[in-house]
């Protein structure tokens, strides 16, 4: 598949960026940088300029979403998206405004469906094509009836920006198996990608056609487009479950029974000019170390079992990391934790223990 259409009408003002987020890859690692707002806002708590999202491809499905954040009396209103391509693959659009008056032509998507009004729930609609035109459906409920896609053409303005915060852009792959993926671009998790949601995502960057695909990588700067397929067999680099994974690969990810939060997830920096630094991110208070937005980073050393690269632990051997939190995308503290790290024989599995302190052997 390829994007054939701006996602933007102009790159001007424009800042794309990378970082984890979350305690394990997911399928918007980009964050797209709005230009920031100028001259006075138009509306309260406006941070950022108001612009047109377009859809890059066509899309034959449509789910989108209405959700409420912040307190009142300070309460906003957020949408987020999921289209469908002709492939089968899913594009996501998150934390973005409502959707533009184009789209809700297309869907026939009437002003008073989806009002702003706390006393209701928010929208969460499926929209498909009958006999009698565009029909919509409340997320959860049965579809089996439809009969027929919806076309959103490449080109279409599909929402504005919400003016309160950058927006998230992210594509899932379906329809190919375990190999297949693993050929492709994923993020971080190469070895099992059926077993994680970031199995079965990669950069959507890559998918755009030149001069595009040059002039968004470009708005990264230092950053790479995300941790691209940095499992390392037999090392301890990687995304690491609390489980082995089973030799019969479940059917449906709620046989996976875990969370995001569940791993461990151990990884390079995704700045170009920081490949010198790498890092551990993990949920739930696990292992010893705190659950940090940005996860721990440290230098690399060639100091025989001392700050070595994730991908040169290997088995037979304890190693030692010095661990700073991560204060933002840019910036760590200085080491506050040392964990020791072993992977074993069989490269399967790798156990780990954190305590406070800043040197390896420095004692308690």
């Amino acid at each position: 598949m390829t994007f054939t259409h701006p996602l933007i009408s102009d790159t001007y003002g424009w800042a794309l960026t990378t970082g984890p987020n979350k305690a394990s890859p997911h399928n918007h690692m980009v964050y797209w940088g709005v230009p920031y707002l100028e001259g006075e806002p138009t509306f309260e708590g406006q941070v950022n300029q108001t612009r047109h999202i377009y859809a890059p491809t066509d899309f034959y499905y449509a789910d989108i979403r209405q959700g409420f954040r912040g307190d009142e009396p300070n309460v906003y209103e957020e949408w987020g998206a999921y289209f469908y391509t002709c492939d089968g693959y899913s594009v996501t659009f998150g934390q973005i405004g409502e959707p533009s008056i184009e789209l809700k032509k297309i869907l026939n998507l009437k002003e008073d469906v989806c009002p702003f009004d706390l006393d209701r729930d928010p929208c969460e609609l499926n929209f498909s094509r009958s006999e009698n035109g565009i029909v919509m459906w409340e997320h959860g409920e049965d579809v089996s009836s439809s009969n027929g896609e919806v076309l959103v053409p490449a080109g279409a303005p599909l929402f504005k920006t919400s003016g309160y915060a950058n927006f998230d852009f992210g594509l899932d792959i379906y329809g190919l198996d375990e190999n297949e993926l693993r050929n492709l671009p994923t993020y971080g998790y190469s070895i099992n990608p059926w077993r994680s949601d970031a199995g079965k995502t990669i950069c959507p960057l890559l998918l755009f056609k030149e001069p595009m695909k040059s002039d968004y990588l470009d708005l990264l700067g230092d950053f790479s487009c995300g941790p691209i397929n940095q499992d390392v067999p037999g090392t301890a680099m990687g995304l690491w479950h609390p489980s082995r994974s089973p030799e019969t690969i479940p059917n449906l990810a709620l046989s996976h029974d875990e969370s995001e939060w569940d791993p461990i997830w151990l990884y390079e920096d995704f700045r170009f000019s920081h490949s010198g630094l790498h890092a551990a991110t993990s949920g739930h208070f696990q292992f010893g170390l705190e659950n940090i937005d940005q996860g721990y980073r440290y230098e690399i050393a060639d100091d025989r079992f001392v700050n070595r690269r994730w991908d040169e632990v290997v088995p037979g051997n304890i190693y030692c990391m010095e661990l700073g939190p991560a204060i933002n995308v840019f910036e760590h503290d200085n080491p506050s934790k040392t964990i020791l790290v072993s992977v074993s024989d069989d490269g399967l599995e790798i156990t780990l223990e954190a305590v406070d302190g800043s040197v390896c052997g420095g004692g308690p």
